[in-house]
């Protein structure tokens, strides 16, 4: 399967090299990499490119947004990667996410809509299952280890598979949602072609270190504004 792996970062100067180890262990070469960088202030872009010389053998792209575009846009700008240069499939990390082990997938491509590699649940963050190293703490959630696909109706962001032949059928994510929603409202999407959506556990280091900025973007508003927005979309799905 052709690969690209992809990272939004913001300002995370100290974590770019520990982020390039993780790829180098465990991906393969010929998995090419995407690198956004959302307005850095910081020496993120210039560490990066300092640190990549290290890795000659892989292919790699660096995008640079002049304005702050936040995830919703470069998890788009992403997508944009996956179908110009026809890749059969992105996985959109987070840039606090450093993968432990070698990334695997398996599961047949042809039924799948979107795939998430965090957490998996059903209406309102029921029944969530997650992979072990997620923080998000339900009543009766269920914690597996890697590499196990579970069926779920909606995900949480971080990391997300997309895939191009599903892309092509439901189009990019909404950018008229703040944030937390976007893609639930994607999953519903799949849901509707009849596709499978669902949580692929992964190995992976969730942390934050070092010199780092924090974003007052996700303001106390958002979270509701993004449900009123989900819900008038997707009355079949959810409401609240």
């Amino acid at each position: 399967m052709k690969t690209l792996i992809s990272y939004g970062i913001w300002n995370k100067q100290d974590m770019i090299e520990w982020l390039l180890e993780g790829i180098s262990e465990c991906v393969p070469a010929d998995h090419d990499v995407l690198f956004m960088f959302d307005n850095c202030i910081d020496n993120s872009i210039v560490n990066f490119e300092n640190a990549i010389t290290k890795y000659p053998n892989r292919k790699w792209f660096k995008k640079v947004f002049d304005s702050e575009v936040h995830e919703i846009h470069m998890h788009n700008e992403a997508l944009n990667y996956l179908i110009t240069y026809n890749y059969d499939c992105t996985v959109v990390f987070q840039d606090d996410m450093r993968l432990l082990s070698p990334l695997k997938f398996n599961y047949p491509t042809n039924r799948l809509g979107l795939v998430g590699g965090r957490d998996g649940y059903e209406f309102n963050h029921s029944e969530m299952c997650s992979s072990e190293w997620s923080e998000s703490n339900q009543e009766d959630q269920v914690r597996y280890k890697p590499y196990k696909f579970i069926e779920k109706s909606f995900l949480n962001c971080g990391p997300i598979f997309y895939f191009n032949n599903t892309i092509k059928k439901v189009g990019f994510l909404d950018e008229s949602f703040k944030h937390f929603y976007a893609w639930d409202d994607l999953c519903c999407r799949c849901l509707d072609i009849g596709l499978v959506n669902g949580l692929w556990t992964t190995d992976i280091e969730h942390r934050k270190f070092g010199r780092v900025l924090r974003s007052t973007y996700y303001d106390n508003d958002a979270g509701s504004l993004d449900r009123l927005l989900l819900a008038k979309k997707n009355p079949r799905y959810w409401a609240f």
